[in-house]
């Protein structure tokens, strides 16, 4: 019966410490806050994030954790030891290097090149930004709904720092379950 018991505890201990590993070094879940995401995410759904995402590997189009601290002049990207106060889930639109700009509701990269965008939804929103040239170890964000959306239009360019993950499942609502 002690045997028993020992090898129970022992499976525990092995499920819990791989269980905080994968959370600590590998992915953790997030929860989507408000519907600047909309139509490709709802404020509620519930995301599993990759940590160890490089620039490198990020692409127009991926969504994003970033961690945002707070400031008497608003959020900004939080880096080094800034206190996060949220994590906000955002599209990747401006990739390291690029020079970027948006106006009358299209973003365009090296001020020629409008974006294709099909998941981007303007409402009313027709605000302008740039042309801003990203440095190396930066990507420029927007939510998908424009008109809702706290991003880098507010924030500004997020630096690799305060970049906390890349999407890579949805997990809730269950109907909704896969890539995002």
């Amino acid at each position: 019966m002690l045997t028993r018991l020992l090898i129970a505890a022992l499976v525990l201990a092995v499920a819990n410490a791989l269980v905080l590993g994968v959370r600590a070094w590998w992915a953790f879940p997030v929860r989507v806050g408000s519907e600047s995401m909309q139509p490709a995410l709802a404020a509620g759904d519930r995301l599993i994030v990759m940590r160890r995402v490089g620039l490198d590997d990020l692409e127009r189009g991926d969504i994003v954790v970033v961690a945002l601290a707070s400031t008497a002049e608003g959020p900004r990207p939080a880096t080094g030891d800034d206190r996060v106060a949220r994590l906000v889930v955002k599209r990747v639109v401006g990739l390291p290097g690029e020079t970027i700009q948006g106006a009358e509701q299209v973003v365009a990269v090296s001020r020629t090149d409008p974006l294709r965008e099909p998941w981007a939804r303007w409402g009313q929103d027709d605000s302008r930004f740039g042309p801003l040239e990203l440095a190396a170890d930066e990507v420029y964000v927007l939510g998908d709904t424009r008109d809702r959306s706290e991003d880098s239009r507010r924030f500004g360019a997020v630096p690799a720092a305060a970049l906390r993950g890349r999407a890579a499942l949805r997990v809730w609502p269950p109907s909704d379950w896969g890539r995002p």
